[in-house]
Order: C-alpha cells, then structure tokens, then sequence
C-alpha cells in the first residue's frame, strides 16, 4: 500500500514537470519564438504556431483527467498510454532544439516508467493481466528507442 501512494506521488510530480514543459513550449518560449510569443514564420506560419500550441493545451487537459482517472483505478492502461503519446507528439512539433527534445523524451520516458511501475502494483496484487505489464513495457521501450534516436541525431 505505501509503495503504490510513492508511485501514485512520483506520478503526480512527473506529470506536473511533463505539463511545465508543456506550458513552457506552449507560450513560445524555447521556440525560437519572439518577445511577443509569436512563432517566427521562418519555422512556421502564426496560425500554424497557434493551431499546435492550442493541440498541446487540449492534449495537457486529457492528459491531466486520464492520469486522475488512471490513478484512482478506474481509467484503462490503453487510453493512458494514447494520451501519453499523443501529447510528447503535440508537444515534440513545438519544439526546435536537439536538447528540448531529448528532455520531452525523457519526461515521456519517467512517465512511462510509472506507469509501468502501477501496472506492475497491480498484476501482483491480481488486478490485472500479464498482457497489461506487457503493454506497459512496450510502450516504455518504444519511447526509450527514441529517446536514445533523438541523443544520436
């Protein structure tokens, strides 16, 4: 039981420093944006820059009630997951340096560690199916490859 409040507490902490980056890419900071936020349209049109950061914002609310959900038991490890993706994705085309994407990589990579960690929790005490673990470390390993990618580029 205190192992399985840590990890619901090392999730929440992740989730906040994976949200923070986020918010930092979402107000063009970090982005080669200017002093005003705005995106160069050398990388992008305004519009284009606005349609992806307001993709980040409706990802981060997701993201924010799946990971209650999924930590209160009730969500599912597959919607968890898509979220998980789809936001470090969202979040990824915001980005323009090697060294932002290395860390958005390596937050996905502490999330999906965690949530491989609760599932783990969960199959031993019955709750869950040796698939879900599998799943879990799938999908952690998928985010690790590219991680150890984006390092080589």
């Amino acid at each position: 039981m205190r192992r399985m409040q840590s990890s619901r507490v090392t999730v929440a902490i992740l989730a906040l420093e994976f949200l923070a980056l986020g918010t930092f890419l979402a107000q063009g900071q970090g982005t080669g944006a200017n002093a005003t936020g705005a995106v160069p349209p050398v990388k992008t049109s305004p519009k284009l820059a606005e349609l992806l950061k307001e993709r980040v914002k409706a990802a981060e609310t997701e993201f924010e009630a799946r990971r209650a959900e999924f930590q209160a038991g009730k969500g599912t490890l597959d919607a968890m997951c898509d979220v998980t993706v789809r936001l470090g994705k969202a979040r990824h085309e915001l980005i323009e340096t090697k060294e932002q994407r290395v860390k958005n990589l390596e937050n996905q990579v502490k999330l999906f560690k965690e949530i491989e960690e609760t599932i783990k929790d969960r199959f031993n005490a019955g709750r869950v199916p040796t698939t879900f673990v599998a799943m879990s470390e799938y999908y952690r390993l998928s985010t690790e490859i590219d991680l150890e990618r984006e390092k080589r580029k």
